[in-house]
């Protein structure tokens, strides 16, 4: 009599949590379709595996759409906050020497001083061919012929010192500075660039910046300014390039089954867990009913 009363809770109840036990592996199992003679055999693989790049693309449309839109990344990308983190990581990298930056940049400390030399040669080459396209003995020449006039103007001097007296005098020596320039006039610009850049790169930029006239909380305003003018347009730009959509799509078809079951059951064990334990409860529910009625 008592086991008629216990048999139906309990075999229903082991029905039922057996039922969804069943259920909740077969969304993940058998992981690869199963085939008896050639023919597929139903349910296989299970309902997660086979419908893989389905899920994939849903998932990827509802993030994009519905959590994670265009315009909620943008929003994110030109905030304030990120432009004060922007702001921040260029005094950071102002604060370093022009050595330190320039190092960086080049990868080695060779290559930073072929690029040094280069640089200091190019600029030499470039200052050396404005000094000649100027023509300064013509203007050494002019000027100081003018210069002796006014010296010797009002003086007895003038009656012997003429123009052509005096160019006689100022043109060779025009011309030998034409020709000094021509000669060695690489090697003491270059001198000097050289000189002015040893002086200046371990300097932080911000020093460069501060003898410029520019102070550190003027550039830091100006880099926060540049960043929240900017941002926009290039957030935009990065979300229609970034496709959050194919990304996470991608992504998920390109795991493996096992890891996709991994994901689902770490975000929803708890949860399957207690759809099989509802179904023995359940189970043991209709038991009990049916000993009863």
């Amino acid at each position: 009599m008592v086991l008629r009363y216990i048999a139906g809770p309990v075999v229903g109840g082991v029905i039922g949590y057996c039922t969804n036990f069943l259920a909740v592996k077969m969304l993940f199992l058998p992981r690869r379709e199963v085939r008896v003679f050639g023919h597929r055999l139903p349910f296989t693989p299970g309902a997660i595996p086979k419908g893989k790049a389905r899920l994939a693309r849903a998932v990827g449309d509802i993030i994009s759409k519905m959590l994670l839109t265009n315009e909620d990344i943008s929003k994110k990308i030109a905030s304030d906050e990120v432009c004060e983190l922007i702001s921040g990581r260029v005094s950071a990298v102002l604060e370093n020497s022009v050595r330190e930056t320039a190092l960086h940049i080049a990868g080695s400390e060779a290559q930073y001083e072929t690029a040094r030399e280069k640089a200091v040669d190019a600029l030499s080459e470039k200052i050396l061919a404005a000094v000649i396209a100027a023509d300064f003995s013509s203007i050494i020449e002019q000027e100081g012929v003018e210069s002796v006039k006014e010296k010797v103007a009002g003086t007895m001097l003038q009656m012997f010192v003429n123009e052509d007296v005096i160019r006689s005098f100022v043109a060779p020596l025009a011309e030998k500075i034409k020709a000094l320039i021509a000669e060695h006039g690489h090697d003491y610009i270059r001198r000097e660039i050289e000189n002015a850049v040893q002086s200046s790169e371990n300097r932080s930029m911000f020093a460069l910046l501060s003898a410029a006239g520019f102070e550190k909380e003027k550039v830091n305003a100006a880099v926060f300014a540049l960043c929240k003018k900017a941002m926009p347009s290039l957030a935009a730009s990065l979300t229609e390039k970034l496709d959050i959509a194919r990304l996470i799509e991608d992504k998920m078809n390109a795991m493996d089954v096992m890891e996709l079951e991994n994901l689902v059951l770490s975000v929803m064990k708890k949860e399957l867990d207690t759809i099989v334990n509802l179904g023995a409860l359940i189970g043991a529910l209709l038991g009990t009913i049916n000993v009863f009625f």
